[in-house]
């Protein structure tokens, strides 16, 4: 019986096409300029999500396509994100389409598409990042989806709208939502160019909030809610809410100062987002805001905060707002915050929340406050007026993004008594001046916290360092950098997966004695790197896969510590090598 069943599994793993088990679920494929997703490995299934730049015009996505290494692959879906099509102007989808995914036709700008009649599902997000939005017919024997004469997308019970063209060209800028309709979900009216006052169904019942908003466009003035209907939606003054909630804030509603309405609690995800002529507004009697509540606002220039707000997630919630000169408290003060010289901090300001992106700075040289503990997600995000930042002594953390695009900011530097130990992800990330970075001796870990910083050149790591790891692709985006010091004594040990990355202009490395362990692909591509040096007492044993490879290394010393070296640790850039005498693991090494 036991030879039986060896004998079958043999012939099976005879006939199936050995290529085939090099798939994984998710893995990006290409074919013929197209991109597509990998669903599954049972039937190879995929989903087209894209194209080559090179790619333009009209498209025809196939059912199916051979990877002519034995693989048969049916495009059973679109969408899925990972590519864009920011050349196509109209697609051909193939009947055996069932499901359009997230982020359809990235980019591409289509007049016209055809719903195939197999297609079940249509996610909220399809169209949210295509460049226009085209005129849908859905096939005659659809059972799920629908359209009308304009080209608006629905389900088949026509309650649901999906989506709006662009190229609606509403009269006199007004649009009536169909009656029928009593959900509206994202993105559904995407820069529907000169739509001006939007009407929605008396009976509404639900309306998705945050990113995308229902109404990413850039012309609406107002919306307006008839009477008579069963809705728990109203308008007032043109924006529209739901109970205690502002939901949504016409982009081009004309206001140049703005109160939020009495009775009015709560401001939703992206309710207000990238308007385009508030320059004030008054939060009144608002208690609650929620991540990114005001975003992109292109002339907002004062905030004044309300007595009662809550500390409950206002880190975030006024985001991208680069033309803010200064918040306001109202009179009497506010419950949970301090606002001192148009900052916000809280109560003890032990945190601070938000610094006016136009605020003015002496000479561009910034101190943080020196009662700072902690500096929140976003707190700088867009500042234009810092070109040179000092983090004082009693700062211990920097979240998340909390100098996101400084993007005047050359130098920064930390007190030689810093107490930070906590600096997380793209902290100074999309810092595009900054060329010079000093870190502070009590930081224990480096993370990707200058996300592509395209012009920093040099880092330093001063004395008395606590550094015990720099994570994986910690520098990998900042392609410029040529020199990372270290001052003194440092306690780092490991340095992770692909760190420094085909950082080119990287020219020297010098060692703490401390390393032990340098993982794979580390140094990979650095090409200028000539030169790695490690200290004569150096414990470093772990040396990984590619950690030097294509590096522009002309000698290195291999301690005698060393009792692994993985295989192509130093692939085509060793002209001079040599290991330590003592070294009886690697007493020569053909690199």
């Amino acid at each position: 019986m036991k030879k039986t069943l060896l004998f079958i599994l043999t012939l099976l793993l005879l006939v199936i096409p050995i290529q085939t088990m090099a798939y994984t679920v998710g893995e990006t494929i290409w074919h013929e300029d197209f991109a597509y997703r990998v669903l599954d490995i049972t039937k190879f299934n995929v989903s087209f999500i894209g194209v080559r730049d090179t790619k333009s015009g009209a498209i025809n996505v196939p059912e199916q396509f051979n990877d002519g290494k034995g693989t048969i692959f049916h495009v059973t879906e679109i969408g899925g994100g990972g590519a864009k099509c920011k050349n196509i102007t109209a697609v051909t989808l193939p009947e055996t389409i069932e499901k359009l995914g997230d982020a359809c036709f990235g980019d591409a700008n289509i007049a016209e598409l055809t719903i195939p009649k197999n297609v079940k599902t249509i996610v909220h997000s399809a169209f949210y990042n295509i460049g226009t939005k085209p005129k849908i017919t859905v096939t005659s024997g659809n059972q799920h989806f629908a359209s009308d004469a304009n080209g608006c997308l629905y389900s088949k019970d026509m309650k649901e709208l999906y989506s709006v063209p662009s190229a609606l060209n509403p009269a006199g800028g007004t649009y009536n939502v169909n009656e029928s309709v009593e959900n509206i979900y994202y993105s559904a009216f995407h820069q529907v160019a000169g739509l001006r006052k939007l009407v929605l169904p008396k009976d509404l019942k639900y309306i998705e909030i945050g990113f995308p908003t229902i109404t990413p466009t850039d012309d609406l003035e107002e919306f307006e809610l008839p009477t008579g209907g069963n809705s728990n939606y109203k308008v007032i003054n043109g924006v529209l809410c739901k109970d205690t909630e502002l939901l949504a804030y016409p982009r081009a509603k004309t206001d140049k100062d703005y109160k939020v309405p009495d009775g009015i609690t709560s401001i939703a995800a992206r309710a207000i987002d990238k308007c385009k002529f508030m320059e004030t507004i008054d939060l009144n009697k608002v208690t609650k805001l929620n991540n990114t509540s005001i975003y992109g606002a292109l002339k907002l220039k004062t905030i004044t905060l309300p007595k009662d707000l809550e500390k409950d997630n206002v880190v975030g919630a006024i985001a991208s707002c680069e033309y803010i000169e200064e918040y306001k408290a109202p009179a009497g003060g506010c419950v949970n915050f301090d606002v001192t010289d148009g900052i916000v901090y809280s109560k003890d300001k032990s945190v601070l929340y938000f610094f006016p992106p136009q605020k003015s700075v002496s000479n561009g040289k910034y101190t943080v406050t020196s009662s700072v503990k902690t500096i929140a997600k976003y707190a700088f995000a867009g500042c234009s007026t810092i070109t040179e930042l000092t983090i004082p002594t009693n700062v211990e953390k920097l979240e998340e993004s909390a100098f996101n695009n400084v993007y005047n900011m050359t130098k920064l530097s930390f007190d030689e008594m810093s107490k930070v130990t906590t600096i997380d992800k793209s902290a100074f990330g999309w810092c595009q001046k900054l060329q010079q970075a000093t870190l502070p001796s009590s930081l224990t870990e480096i993370g990707n916290i200058f996300t592509s910083c395209e012009k920093l050149e040099i880092i330093n790591i001063p004395n008395n360092s606590k550094l015990k790891t720099i994570k994986k692709d910690a520098f990998k985006t900042n392609k410029k950098l040529k020199e990372f010091n270290f001052k003194g004594s440092c306690d780092l040990e490991k340095i992770e997966e692909s760190a420094f990355y085909g950082l080119i202009e990287l020219e020297k490395i010098v060692f703490p004695k401390t390393v032990s362990t340098i993982e794979k692909n580390a140094f990979a591509g650095c090409s200028k790197l000539k030169t790695a040096e490690f200290a004569a007492d150096a414990v470093i044993t772990t040396i990984g896969q590619g950690a030097f490879a294509d590096c522009g290394l002309t000698s290195i010393s291999i301690p005698k510590s060393v009792t692994k070296l993985d295989r192509e640790a130093f692939y085509n850039c060793i002209y001079n090598h040599r290991t330590t005498k003592t070294n009886q693991k690697y007493p020569s090494v053909n690199l």
